[in-house]
């Protein structure tokens, strides 16, 4: 027989699945939508608008997502210039030549991550940072990524984001 004093905690197993009726299929979904999952703000894009004369633009940015990830630093030519959050983005003004931009998360055993420009005055380019979940049993890892993105779909992502 199972009593109801401090060993007898079982009674909220055979109520769990009554309660979680009461919610219904819609309330769950709007509750996890709700609590679980942050909607990300509009962004705050603004470009550039006092670049220096004979320097090239390049936004860095970071779309928002559902997941976040950790943040991760990013380096141009071993120079540190942001620490990329989900959802953010800055700028940096490049002097011309070849630029390398490297991200990593400050964690053992996490892979460096590049992509390079050739920068030219008054061009403008978009370097997306994205992460990925990556699992060595027993151990999960968030990797940093780069990669260049065309100016078309890199406005339309940028635009979601908030400066850094």
């Amino acid at each position: 027989m199972c009593d109801s004093g401090a060993n007898g905690r079982w009674w909220w197993v055979l109520a769990l699945p009554g309660m979680l009726g009461l919610l219904g299929g819609t309330g769950c979904i709007a509750l996890a939508m709700t609590q679980l999952i942050p909607v990300p703000a509009a962004g705050s894009f603004q470009p550039a608008s006092n670049v220096p004369p004979g320097t090239a633009v390049v936004y860095i940015y970071r779309p928002p997502s559902w997941y976040g990830g950790d943040s991760f630093t990013v380096k141009a030519n071993t120079e540190p210039i942001v620490d990329l959050r989900d959802g953010t983005y800055a700028t940096y003004f490049a002097e011309p030549g070849r630029v390398a931009f490297t991200a990593r998360v400050v964690r053992y055993f996490a892979k460096t991550a590049e992509v390079q420009i050739d920068a030219k005055p008054g061009q403008c380019h978009y370097v997306r940072g994205t992460g990925k979940l990556v699992t060595l049993w027993p151990v999960r890892l968030w990797d940093a990524r780069l990669e260049l993105v065309a100016e078309d779909a890199a406005k339309a992502e940028i635009a979601r984001c908030r400066p850094r």
